[in-house]
């Protein structure tokens, strides 16, 4: 059984925030899911001043205003409406390829010890010259990454345009960190699910994503000063400078 459901199995959240442009397709990549898992889909508008709302409402969605500016504040809105066992987290702007939710929720499943998962990306709207970001991207910074994370601190890192968590686990951990406004939330849900059990980045599993925020900001700055800072900041354990990163970033977006 897929589609709404009274008590879905799985929660799908949708942060948005102005995505009339996107959200129709990212819904409708989610009800072309070929699972047996029933699930609900949440959008959680951030204020838009668009229709986005609108948009999500008249494809079935239901629709959850938060007010409050930032990713976290949305993240968390989520985890406190959502009713499934599991929770996939997409970004407006993500599709998702047909198998998805069955493989990583299957995934999940058939691994009890994890608590969460996340995943590769392609990008689906790149121009030939974003070719040289994903290959620096997948190849040298989520390796390395990865690496480090795994060695120092026994975890995974979490990608947050397509990753799935089990709900009491994030709840048990406490729910999402707000101190990361934005960029480093991902971060901090791998970090605080530490605590219920392992996350695992499933390298050969992708969703697929718009290259729009790493041609507006480039791909060393959008991976490197912001992503890349903020997880070795948390890495030495300075999460302070890690959260205040996290702050200049939206602060420079006002």
């Amino acid at each position: 059984m897929a589609g709404n459901s009274k008590k879905p199995k799985v929660s799908i959240v949708i942060p948005a925030r102005n995505e009339e442009k996107h959200i129709s397709e990212c819904i409708s990549s989610v009800k072309r899911q070929i699972t047996s898992f029933p699930y609900e889909i949440l959008v959680i508008d951030n204020a838009s001043k668009d229709t986005t709302a609108k948009i999500a409402t008249s494809l079935g969605a239901k629709v959850i205003l938060e007010k409050h500016k930032g990713l976290s504040f949305v993240r968390q809105k989520g985890l406190d409406a959502a009713k499934g066992e599991f929770i996939v987290y997409i970004d407006a702007d993500t599709r998702l390829p047909e198998d998805w939710i069955s493989y990583m929720i299957g995934y999940l499943e058939d691994h009890p010890l994890l608590v969460g998962a996340s995943c590769s990306f392609h990008f689906y709207d790149g121009k030939p010259m974003d070719g040289v970001g994903i290959f620096f991207f997948k190849q040298i910074v989520i390796p390395i990454a990865s690496f480090l994370v795994r060695t120092f601190k026994r975890t995974d890192i979490i990608f947050g345009w397509a990753f799935v968590v089990r709900a009491e686990a994030l709840r048990k951990a406490g729910g999402i960190n707000k101190k990361f406004i934005f960029y480093g939330e991902d971060t901090g849900i791998a970090y605080r699910l530490r605590s219920q059990g392992r996350v695992k980045f499933l390298k050969n599993k992708y969703a697929l994503i718009s290259a729009r925020r790493f041609q507006q900001k480039g791909i060393q700055k959008f991976s490197i000063i912001f992503d890349w800072t903020i997880f070795v900041l948390m890495l030495l354990g300075m999460h302070k400078e890690a959260e205040q990163i996290s702050k200049a970033y939206l602060f420079s977006k006002k």
